[in-house]
């Protein structure tokens, strides 16, 4: 559905533009000199509306017809001729890349003010908690309620399943996993005596959080 609405967003500001820069260059080419019937010609075609196809195949007509009447034809009529072309590819290229700003996966560029997680204002006793705090503190527990739902369900769909096997729902990370080195022999961390049997260490190595975690946020 927003594909379909930028699509149509792409066409009526192209259309538009085309409208303007019609008007544009209609009024820089009118001047009080005198002019043959060639440039009479293109200065209708500029001001009949005519979308930019049909305004592209006016003026390759009018230049046919006029090219052994009139001087310089090439040079008077390819300018018009390339803003037009130009316009078009530019419109058409705009409207089949203007998919891939609803795009899920790989790299996003959001900033705002107002993303991320609740003001925690509730750093106080409950009987002391205001209208605002008890808001702030249900959003803070919806939000994580949804989360926890959400990873769990991600686990299941992606970390149980053979490779080869997963869904596109698996793609929503700049990558899946990241690789670990896992030793379950590990040196107790505690005081001697603290652990029953040996520890489990798992290390990651460096994280980028551009990389691996996909974090748009300043170096």
């Amino acid at each position: 559905m927003l594909v379909a609405i930028l699509a149509l967003f792409v066409q009526w500001a192209g259309s538009h533009l085309w409208g303007i820069l019609c008007f544009s260059i209609h009024q820089l080419r009118s001047n009080p000199h005198e002019h043959d019937g060639f440039h009479h010609q293109y200065q209708v075609i500029l001001r009949s509306g005519l979308t930019d196809l049909s305004a592209l195949w006016q003026f390759t007509r009018a230049a046919l017809a006029w090219r052994s009447n009139t001087y310089n034809i090439k040079r008077r009529a390819l300018p018009l001729l390339f803003i037009t072309t130009v316009h078009i590819a530019v419109l058409y290229a705009a409207g089949v890349f203007s998919s891939r700003v609803v795009k899920t996966a790989g790299e996003v560029l959001i900033k705002s003010d107002i993303c991320g997680w609740p003001d925690e204002r509730s750093n106080k006793d409950f009987s002391q908690w205001s209208e605002s705090d008890t808001e702030s503190a249900e959003i803070l527990m919806t939000a994580l309620d949804q989360g926890f739902r959400k990873s769990a369900a991600y686990v299941r769909s992606c970390y149980r399943t053979q490779s080869g096997t997963q869904t596109s729902t698996c793609n929503i990370y700049t990558i899946q996993s990241i690789q670990s080195k896992v030793n379950r022999a590990a040196p107790c961390p505690f005081t001697k005596g603290m652990c029953m049997n040996p520890a489990v260490a798992i290390d990651s190595g460096l994280v980028d959080s551009h990389i691996h975690l996909g974090i748009n946020a300043p170096v």
